[in-house]
């Protein structure tokens, strides 16, 4: 009889995770730049509580993706804050099984309540050729 795979599951990133998520983002991008952006994001003023998420697979953390405020300047028109999603990584041995798109979906409930916690419109809805929703 074998033996069950462990279910995916996409949650909140928590302190404990931090050293994982620095190595699924090493292994991913295959260097330090993007482990290093999400370090230094999480600790900024622009980081929002709970869209950084990961994927966790059994108890591993197989994947991650967070999104954050950044500035978009308008020529004509104020400066509005936007929610960016950077970094998206998943440790090679998981890519191409769907979890970055899983960790999309993720991200993308969390951005619409935050967007509507922040009263601000909702972006139009993704086409039905994204790969990940429709």
């Amino acid at each position: 009889m074998s033996k069950a795979s462990p279910a995916l599951r996409i949650r909140p990133e928590t302190p404990a995770d931090i050293g994982a998520v620095r190595v699924v983002n090493e292994q991913a991008f295959g260097g330090q730049v993007e482990a290093d952006l999400a370090d230094r994001i999480r600790a900024s003023d622009r980081a929002v509580p709970g869209l950084s998420l990961v994927a966790d697979l059994g108890g591993l953390v197989v994947g991650h993706i967070l999104l954050s405020y950044v500035d978009l300047e308008q020529q004509a028109g104020p400066v509005t804050d936007v929610l960016l999603l950077s970094p998206l990584a998943v440790l090679p041995p998981h890519q191409g099984q769907g979890i970055g798109g899983r960790l999309s979906i993720g991200g993308l409930a969390g951005q619409s309540e935050e967007r509507m916690r922040r009263d601000r419109p909702m972006p139009p809805p993704c086409p039905s050729s994204c790969p990940f929703g429709g």
